[in-house]
């Protein structure tokens, strides 16, 4: 198991990240010398997340200057990743909020529940949705998600994606105040 405590940058395309369908990514730092200071999608960068608060606000305005036409939000957040292998399962029940990431670790697609605010998300398949398109809504239902005799979301996922399952828990604080 593997735990990942720090800051990411929040890109949305609607000023409350948390709405349905706001297009949210998530940045940590860029693992290429060449960019040092900014930043890439944690999904490509291996769920690594900026340890430094004030490293992570250098690659938002970064962003903004790059990207601030098209994205209405782009703040620093703090972020907590727990990492876990389909053996480690059980011992993440009690965290409260999981993301599914599909791939290689360095190079996963993540996904949340396909419901929001009791509206299907646009786009999703039965069980899940893309962690960006939902709005950075994880599941928060265990039981659910693994399933009886691991016959849950995540084996749904696993077969049809024919690719490695992990199960994630993940806390996102969204007050920029609490940082």
């Amino acid at each position: 198991m593997r735990h990942e405590k720090g800051f990411a940058v929040v890109m949305s395309k609607h000023h409350d990240p948390q709405t349905p369908n706001g297009g949210v990514f998530l940045f940590g730092p860029a693992t290429s010398s060449e960019v040092k200071f900014r930043s890439e999608n944690i999904t490509s960068n291996g769920l690594e997340l900026f340890r430094e608060k004030k490293v992570a606000e250098r690659a938002a305005i970064e962003r903004k200057r790059r990207f601030g036409r098209e994205f209405s939000t782009i703040l620093v957040v703090k972020m907590e990743l727990v990492i876990a292998n389909p053996e480690e399962w059980e011992e993440l029940r009690s965290h409260g909020s999981y993301i599914v990431g599909l791939g290689d670790v360095s190079k996963l697609e993540l996904y949340g529940t396909p419901w929001v605010n009791g509206s299907r998300v646009k786009g999703a398949f039965d069980s899940w949705a893309s962690f960006s398109s939902n709005g950075a809504h994880p599941f928060t239902d265990f039981g659910a998600l693994v399933g009886e005799f691991g016959l849950g979301t995540l084996s749904e996922l696993a077969r049809q994606a024919q690719c490695r399952v992990l199960l994630i828990g993940v806390k996102i604080n969204w007050s920029p105040a609490d940082h």
